[in-house]
């Protein structure tokens, strides 16, 4: 049974290496962790259709890869631009040395995007945005709401936080007392 006492490290979805980070943010526990507070929030809770986009919101789209491109430069920097569609249009995302995405965004994978509208050559793109893969039985954590931003050390993201606490609180069913 798991409670506010217990260990991250006992954890199973939490293993030795996220452990020792954690311990680096002074988290050892599963109440350290569920008080590990953001020091910010970004509001991504604007949803939008392609088509209707403007440069400089801060918006969330959701639609469906259609297509994937890793991109080499002379200078050696890898780009990845993901073209994303819905029934109004498309948009590029682009993602820079993470080509790790290929094997995550295939082509005809439903998807949420989440970020500031920037131009690009002479169209409208995201630029480094927050994604999600959109399944039928989850709710979305980083992206179609206000999103926290948690303080973070090497190797531990805010997505990852963010996806370890909301198991906390929601599939292990914790009873958090509220005090103030």
């Amino acid at each position: 049974m798991v409670s506010l006492n217990t260990r991250v490290s006992e954890l199973r979805m939490i293993g030795p290496a996220y452990s020792a980070r954690l311990k680096k943010l002074e988290v050892n526990t599963v109440e350290d962790l569920l008080y590990h507070i953001p020091f910010r929030y970004e509001n991504y809770q604007i949803i939008s259709k392609i088509s209707s986009l403007q440069e400089g919101e801060t918006v969330t789209v959701f639609g469906r890869v259609s297509k994937f491109e890793n991109i080499y430069t002379k200078s050696a920097k890898k780009i990845q631009k993901v073209l994303i569609s819905d029934e109004t249009g498309s948009i590029p995302a682009v993602f820079f040395n993470q080509t790790y995405l290929a094997r995550i965004l295939l082509a005809d994978t439903r998807l949420t995007v989440a970020g500031i509208v920037k131009r690009y050559s002479k169209d409208l793109a995201f630029f480094s945005p927050q994604y999600e893969i959109v399944k039928p039985v989850t709710s979305l954590l980083h992206t179609a709401r206000i999103v926290p931003i948690y303080p973070e050390t090497e190797g531990l993201t805010s997505k990852w936080l963010r996806s370890r606490i909301s198991a906390l609180l929601f599939k292990l069913k914790i009873r958090i007392v509220e005090f103030l």
